[in-house]
């Protein structure tokens, strides 16, 4: 039981390092990607700015990973370290 919650241990802290390291590239793409899409033009209106907002929250939200999952499982596995230390 202790290594199954020292591995969710672990392997919730690498899966939380992986996400942090997948932000930055794939907000450089999200980035270029919407850049492209922009219309060329001269000058641009406040709802063009705004739309061009929207997409790349939306576009980001859609692929960035979730935090949340790596937490649990260091959650989950410091509780049942936590349990399997106490005294019966």
């Amino acid at each position: 039981m202790r290594i199954l919650s020292y591995a969710l241990l672990i392997f919730g802290f690498f899966y939380i390092c992986y996400c942090q390291l997948v932000v930055g590239p794939l907000s450089r793409v999200v980035l270029h990607e919407q850049y492209a899409k922009l219309p060329k033009q001269e000058s641009y209106s406040k709802d063009d700015v705004g739309h061009a907002i929207l997409f790349a929250v939306r576009d980001m939200k859609q692929h960035v990973p979730l935090f949340i999952i790596g937490a649990f499982m260091m959650l989950r596995g410091a509780m049942i370290l936590d349990y399997t230390k106490r005294p019966k």
